[in-house]
């Protein structure tokens, strides 16, 4: 009877560590199963920083195309008015000349 009570107590005891053997080995896994998924979120969070950074970058270097053609635009029509007013007084000047060489030989 004591040789039967020592088996089922040790036996009871093995059952015992096995569960609490079981018992760490899932507390374990679970501890790496959140550990991957806060490094799996962090990666995320990283990458959507990353590509937040990216398209303000895209946006900033667009905006400075645009202001870029703007002001390029602005200088080649402040050119074409110049070239225009150089003309405009060209032919004025022109037509003076000749008003004054019309009057001078009308004078004769």
């Amino acid at each position: 009877a004591q040789e039967k009570a020592r088996i089922q107590q040790e036996e009871e005891e093995a059952r015992r560590a096995e569960r609490n053997r079981i018992q760490e080995m899932e507390f374990k896994l679970k501890e790496k199963e959140r550990i991957l998924q806060e490094e799996q979120q962090a990666h995320e969070k990283a990458r959507k920083e990353d590509q937040a950074r990216q398209q303000t970058e895209r946006n900033r270097i667009q905006e400075m195309e645009f202001k870029l053609k703007e002001k390029e635009r602005i200088l080649r029509e402040k050119e074409e008015a110049h070239e225009r007013a150089r003309v405009l007084r060209e032919e004025e000047e022109a037509r003076l000349q000749i008003e004054r060489r019309i009057q001078e030989t009308e004078l004769r």
